[in-house]
Parts: C-alpha cells; sequence; structure tokens
C-alpha cells in the first residue's frame, strides 16, 4: 500500500507538467519544425531501440495475418519427476496490429492468439496470447505523456511474444528483474510502463514515470526452485539539453519486489546522473551511473541493507536497411522467480539486415550474471547466469506471404534451481509461415 500510494503521488505531482516529446521519439533528433522541442532522453524513456531499417519503417496502417510455427526442441522439461525429452511442437497464431499517427498523439496496437501443441509432451499444450500497446499523446507544444503495455501467455519462452523467439520486438532492451528463465512452463507476464514530462524552459525538462511488473507460474510444479514474483516503481528526473543532441541529468527512481507463496521482499532506491546524445538521425548513445540502496527480507524475518553502485550504458544504431543495439546493465533487482536479493551483470544485443527486398537476418543475444546479496540465501542459492542467442532468416515469398527459418539456444547455470540443473541446455530450430495483409487508414 505505502508503494502504491508513492506511485499515486509522484503520477499526480506531475500530471500538470506533461512535456512535449514526440510520442515515439526517444532517442530521435528534435523536429525539424520546432528546434526548441525537447525530446525525452533514452536513459529515462524505458524505450527500446527501433528494430528495423529507415526505409522500413511505418505508419498508419491497420495489418492482420496468421502464422504457422513447426520446431523441433531437444531438451524439454515439463517439471515434476519428469525427464527432459526431444518434443515438436505446432503452432497457429492469428494476429492483428494497428497503427495510427495525428498531429496530437501516436498509437499502436497488437494482438496475437493462437494454440500451441507439443507432442509427445501434450501436457504442455496451451493456449498462447501476447498483446502490446504503446500510445503518446501531446497535450500543446511543451507537454506530452506516453504509456507502454505488454502481455504475454504461453508455455514456451521461445514463442513469437519473447525476445528469444527472434522477433526482437524490445531491440536490446530489459532484462530488468528477470534473472531465470523458465523455456518450458505454463507462465504469464505481464509489464507496465508510463513517463510524463514537462519543457518548462528552452531547454529545460523535468518528469516522472510509473512501473509494474508480473511474472506467474500457474502450476509452480513444473518450475521446482521458482515463484510468482511482482515488482512496481517510480521515478523522477531533470534533464537540461547542452545541445540540440546532447541531454545531462539526474534521476531518482524507487523499486519494490516480492514473490509469492514463499514471501521474500526487495526494495531499492537508485539516484544517478546521466548523459545521451542522438548524434544524427542514426546512432544515439546513453549512460547513467550512481549510488543505489537496497534492503530486503524473507518470510518477516530481519531486514539486511547495504549500498552499491547502478550503472546502465546503451548505443543504437539504425541505417536505411540495418539496425544494431546494445546495452548494458549493473543493479540489484529482486523476484524474476528466485527467492532474495540479486546484483546483476546483464547485456543484451539485437541486430536486423535487410539484405535485400525479399531477404533480412536477424540476430539476438543475452548474457546475466547473477550474484545473491541476501545474507538470509546466499548460501543455499548463490545465483547463477543465463546466456542465449537467437539468429533467424527472413524471406518474403510474395505480396502477402513470408517464410522464417530460426535457431536458439539457451544456457543456464544456478545449481540451487531444480528446473535448471536437471535442464540447463535448450536448443530449437524452426520455420514459419506467415500470410499477413496491410491497409493504409488515416490518409
Amino acid at each position: 500500500m505505502k508503494t502504491k500510494l508513492m506511485l499515486v503521488l509522484l503520477l499526480i505531482g506531475v500530471a500538470p507538467l506533461w512535456a512535449q516529446v514526440e510520442p515515439s521519439a526517444s532517442g530521435g533528433t528534435t523536429s525539424s519544425d520546432d528546434n526548441s522541442r525537447m525530446t525525452v532522453p533514452q536513459a529515462v524513456s524505458g524505450e527500446a531501440y527501433p528494430t528495423t531499417g529507415i526505409s522500413e519503417e511505418r505508419s498508419n496502417f491497420l495489418s492482420g495475418g496468421v502464422t504457422f510455427v513447426t520446431a523441433y526442441d531437444d531438451n524439454v522439461f515439463a517439471g515434476g519427476s519428469m525427464k527432459p525429452v526431444s518434443d515438436m511442437t505446432y503452432s497457429i497464431l492469428p494476429t492483428i496490429m494497428l497503427d495510427q499517427t495525428t498531429p496530437r498523439q501516436h498509437s499502436a496496437l497488437i494482438y496475437s492468439a493462437g494454440f500451441l501443441f507439443y507432442q509427445p509432451t501434450s501436457a504442455l499444450n496451451s493456449v498462447e496470447q501476447s498483446a502490446g500497446v504503446n500510445y503518446g499523446y501531446r497535450f500543446s507544444p511543451r507537454a506530452s505523456i506516453s504509456l507502454h503495455d505488454s502481455f504475454q501467455q504461453s508455455s514456451n519462452v521461445f514463442s513469437d511474444s519473447s525476445p528469444l523467439s527472434g522477433a526482437f520486438g524490445n531491440g536490446a532492451g530489459g532484462p530488468d528483474g528477470v534473472i531465470v528463465i523458465a523455456p518450458f512452463a505454463n507462465q504469464y507476464s505481464n509489464s507496465a510502463n508510463v513517463v510524463a514530462s514537462y519543457q518548462f524552459g528552452q531547454d529545460g525538462m523535468i518528469g516522472g514515470s510509473g512501473s509494474s511488473t508480473v511474472l506467474d507460474y500457474p502450476n509452480l510444479s513444473q518450475v521446482p526452485g521458482l515463484y510468482n514474483s511482482r515488482s512496481e516503481g517510480g521515478s523522477g528526473f531533470y534533464t537540461r539539453r547542452l545541445t540540440g543532441a546532447q541531454y545531462i541529468g539526474l534521476t531518482y527512481k524507487y523499486s519494490k519486489y516480492s514473490t509469492e507463496p514463499v514471501e521474500s521482499n526487495t526494495e531499492t532506491n537508485t539516484v544517478s546522473l546521466f548523459y545521451s546524445t542522438h548524434l544524427n538521425r542514426s546512432l544515439t548513445m546513453s549512460i547513467s551511473a550512481g549510488p543505489q540502496y537496497h534492503d530486503s527480507s524473507e518470510g518477516g524475518g530481519p531486514t539486511t541493507e547495504s549500498w552499491g553502485p547502478a550503472i546502465t550504458a546503451s548505443v543504437g544504431w539504425r541505417g536505411e536497411h540495418t539496425s544494431l543495439s546494445t546495452r548494458y546493465a549493473r543493479s540489484v533487482y529482486g523476484g524474476g522467480g528466485l527467492l532474495g536479493t540479486y546484483e546483476t551483470d546483464s547485456v543484451t544485443g539485437a541486430a536486423h539486415w535487410q539484405m535485400e527486398r525479399t531477404w533480412g537476418l536477424g540476430l539476438f543475444g543475452l548474457y546475466t550474471n547473477s550474484r545473491n546479496v541476501s545474507s538470509l540465501e546466499a548460501l543455499t542459492s548463490p545465483g547463477g547466469n543465463t546466456a542465449s542467442g537467437t539468429a533467424t532468416l527472413q524471406h518474403r515469398l510474395g505480396e502477402h506471404f513470408d517464410a522464417e527459418l530460426g535457431y536458439a539456444r539457451l544456457h543456464q547455470n544456478y545449481n540451487s534451481i531444480a528446473l535448471v540443473t536437471t535442464a540447463p541446455d535448450s536448443d530449437r530450430v524452426y520455420i514459419s509461415v506467415s500470410y499477413q495483409f496491410t491497409r493504409p487508414i488515416g490518409r
């Protein structure tokens, strides 16, 4: 209740101060028709870098279609006393997408729902759902708000709704708070974020944000050693524009992480200085660093406290037919399915290359290394690491048909987690065929 009240007060406090930013312009250049207009720096916007080339960018359209996916997974583990087995999976995923831009707002919606079938591990058969909402509204030349929400339900972390699938919908974003991956288990997650700001002068801006994430495993017997988790938080920032392409600023962030049905709680308070620059339309860089205070408790027991550094650095580059992005983060997190409080270093990278009009290549990589800093759990759950990589090759078969071939590998090392020690590695090869139509709107 205390945290929720803090979030409400934070958002109410900045509500009259919404600042002007093009809703999807995080890390972009200032508007050509108003050089005094500031953007929200990538260091505080929470938005990922674009994952397509400039020439592939589009807006004001309605799109729909259906995707058929066949995959081979070499190490499926359904939890309980079952041993890992090789499985074939088959899925059908209808999808609808809407994108619309007006002088004051930008809205993007996507929803996909279908079925995923395993053979022979039919106990993992499930309904697949994913949804995403991005909305930005400009109240005045200096006042804007942006909201983002994503939801996934699946029994396969390599499904189309996950970054590990090769879809690369999140660029080199995350994996804040996500430490251990349960590749084959029924699960759903939701992540929401709202950012608002106010440009109070030619080169000054203030703002705030609120966020919430949920990770639930409906059947915990499928994920021995893992637990349901929640996180919520809020932040405020001040930024100053040095030049048309350079920003510096200060941000404060509060986060709370918790697990259930076994209770553990982690709270962090972070103050960071940040610097962001968008050298041109193609290249954006950002870095933030500062002290972080955290405290943790488990089952109503004593609280442990400590200080440490928090660092985030990212780079994004976008050409006519290519996009590259990478991100490094060092911070303290809780939740993510684990008990305790963990200091985590993470590196992510994403790349997309439209080699020819009908051929495209995608790459995604993730590495995290986590150390338990909770004195109550450090001996029994010391931590571990996760590494994942995905490569895809896309080919346009015609005006409405696309095919994709992909390979994904996941390796984890958490000796205290039965799910991981039983099946530390997973390899997947898949092929998909999609039908899609697109219609322009609002023109």
